[in-house]
């Protein structure tokens, strides 16, 4: 068993009386609280009990934090909150030697460009007669494209 002795400097006592004998100072020994006992038991499960809770608050407030940021920074600045794709496409002017993959990555340079492809030929015609796109997907020089307005 362990156990923590506080030692302190005090009169001595008369062990028959219990009073003090004048003059005489030894030292006091007393037992305090240490080791398996049943209090200290107690006072560790209290601190540790405190210790969670404090814990599963700050881990809770933490989440909170992560949740508001994140709806805030989820709306780009300017954005109506409208999705992406709604807004009406710009219109290209067909030069010679431009081709869907370059106009692609211009339009939308985070996105797959097959992704963005896929988006241009789905806003035009294909094979119609002054369609910006013929059958075979190729661009027609001077004809108006429309491309996906923003990423």
């Amino acid at each position: 068993m362990a156990a923590v002795i506080q030692l302190r400097t005090a009169p001595a006592l008369d062990p028959r009386q219990g009073h003090p004998i004048p003059g005489s100072i030894g030292p006091q020994l007393s037992l305090i609280h240490g080791g398996r006992s049943a209090h200290a038991r107690r006072l560790r499960r209290t601190f540790l009990l405190r210790r969670a809770v404090v814990l599963a608050i700050a881990v809770t407030v933490v989440w909170v934090l992560a949740q508001l940021l994140g709806a805030v920074f989820a709306t780009p600045a300017g954005s109506s909150g409208t999705p992406v794709g709604t807004t009406a496409p710009a219109v290209h002017q067909v030069r010679s030697g431009d081709t869907l993959w370059a106009l692609a990555t211009r339009v939308d340079p985070d996105a797959d460009p097959r992704d963005v492809v896929d988006r241009i030929i789905a806003l035009n015609e294909v094979g119609t007669p002054g369609a910006p796109l013929g059958p075979d997907l190729e661009l027609r020089v001077g004809t108006q494209l429309r491309l996906p307005a923003g990423g």
